[in-house]
């Protein structure tokens, strides 16, 4: 009898005494990503953008999770063969989970890193800036024939739902107890992380409406195919 009374203080006093913390986090991050999507008629969606990000999410001893709504700008870049500059912006959703590598608690002072897997979706609208390299008001370009008719009033709009395998490191600090007090009630940076991966499109798609210097009114859609390069760096938030 008095051993069962030892046992039941082993397992029950240290749980009664433990003090429950936030696991809960908000997160503000800035994300740069290198595109390289293409199709074969000559649409592109290619070159370097961003993703200003705002998400909530939870961290615990071995493991996070977090999602994100996305505001996008880009990419600035050359489509059609490089006959007009695009200008991107559109809005999307991430989601992600992570896992440590290592036997340490992730808020370790040591620093934690490990493995995330995530997915994104992403909706952008792309609008031509200048005069298209072939157009003849751009005569600098050289003289251009009916067959090869600049482009005008170009407009291309992308969706995408990519799978984003990447690596994370980060810097946190021990998380701060459930209370009432105004010190564990105020908003407080708990840390920093860094994520770099990739982006593997599972279905991207365009649309794409546009204008010839031969007045003739063309709608395209279709597919890019291609992946994506991508690197984060977050501020993790104690709500």
């Amino acid at each position: 009898m008095t051993r069962f009374f030892w046992l039941i203080l082993i397992i029950v006093i240290p749980k009664a005494t433990a003090q429950p913390v936030q696991s809960d986090v908000w997160t503000i991050g800035l994300t740069s990503v290198k595109h390289s999507l293409k199709a074969k008629d000559g649409i592109e969606f290619i070159g370097p953008a961003a993703a200003l990000q705002i998400g909530y999410g939870s961290i615990g001893d071995y493991w996070f999770a977090n999602g994100y709504v996305d505001i996008l700008l880009g990419p600035y870049q050359p489509t059609q063969g490089g006959q007009m500059d695009v200008d991107y912006t559109g809005t999307g959703l991430s989601v992600e989970a992570g896992l440590s590598a290592h036997s340490n608690n992730i808020r370790s002072p040591d620093g934690g890193y490990g493995f995330v897997m995530g997915f994104n979706y992403g909706d952008t609208q792309g609008r031509g800036t200048g005069i298209s390299r072939k157009s003849r008001r751009a005569p600098a370009f050289g003289f251009v024939t009916q067959e090869s008719a600049g482009l005008d009033e170009y407009s291309q709009r992308v969706t995408y739902f990519a799978l984003a395998p990447q690596i994370f490191f980060s810097w946190l600090g021990q998380p701060r107890p459930i209370g009432n007090t105004p010190e564990l009630l105020a908003t407080r940076i708990e840390g920093y992380m860094l994520t770099i991966g990739g982006i593997i499109p599972l279905s991207a798609n365009y649309s794409v409406r546009y204008a010839t210097d031969n007045n003739e009114s063309v709608r395209k859609h279709g597919s890019l195919y291609g992946y994506s390069m991508t690197a984060s760096f977050r501020i993790v938030l104690g709500p």
